[in-house]
């Protein structure tokens, strides 16, 4: 069984082990920035740093923990820390933004993507590939209609296009918009935690300032 390694330190026996470390998450406020996985910019940021650790075993009989050099550091919206801590075991995990991993700074986050505008260009190429489906099928029915005589095989495969155009307005177009209205409902909830984000901030700051202005007084 692995042992850690100790040493005598000013305040106690220093305990090291590979397996040591220490988490903390933190409250960034200002600025506008984007983190993955998020259809809004956020001015509050949740921040989860991982870094190595050392026990400290005080002559006094207790534990202090003393971080060492920084693992990771990852940044996160309100709504992505809410989901982080609720839902467990469930999917692949939550997006997070990675800042810093075992000591280097990592390239901003790209600009968020306008998901309106994503989801108009996908619309548009739907109907546009329907359109050409509802061609095919036209086309069809002309070479059928000048035939003398239509094969099996003819009839299969005007039957199979109109199946695929059948399948794309009942199904499919219907599904995108399903999809759009769950994506509008997603950013709604960012932008409304964001602001709860922003006056639970300035309720404590605020309450912050009355104390100090009150034990001034005092």
């Amino acid at each position: 069984m692995n042992k850690p390694t100790e040493k005598k330190g000013q305040f106690g026996t220093i305990s090291s082990h590979p397996s040591f470390a220490i988490a903390s998450f933190s409250r960034t406020t200002g600025g506008k920035g984007n983190v993955f996985g998020s259809s809004i910019q956020h001015s509050h940021i949740i921040r989860l740093s991982i870094r190595r650790a050392e026990r400290i075993r005080s002559e006094l009989h207790y534990d202090t923990y003393h971080g060492r050099e920084e693992l990771i550091e990852v940044e996160m919206s309100p709504s992505q820390f809410a989901e982080l801590i609720t839902s467990l075991n469930c999917g692949e995990g939550t997006p997070v933004t990675l800042r810093y991993v075992g000591g280097e700074r990592i390239e901003d986050c790209p600009e968020i993507t306008d998901k309106k505008k994503e989801f108009s260009n996908e619309f548009k190429l739907k109907c546009k590939e329907l359109g050409e489906s509802l061609n095919s099928l036209v086309k069809k029915a002309e070479e059928l209609k000048a035939k003398p005589s239509v094969t099996k095989a003819d009839r299969e495969e005007f039957l199979k296009i109109a199946a695929s155009i059948k399948q794309e307005v009942s199904s499919n177009l219907p599904f995108t918009m399903d999809m759009f209205n769950e994506q509008t409902e997603k950013s709604i909830v960012e932008a409304k935690r964001e602001i709860e984000a922003f006056i639970n901030d300035k309720i404590a700051s605020t309450g912050l300032e009355a104390l100090k202005k009150e034990k001034l007084l005092q």
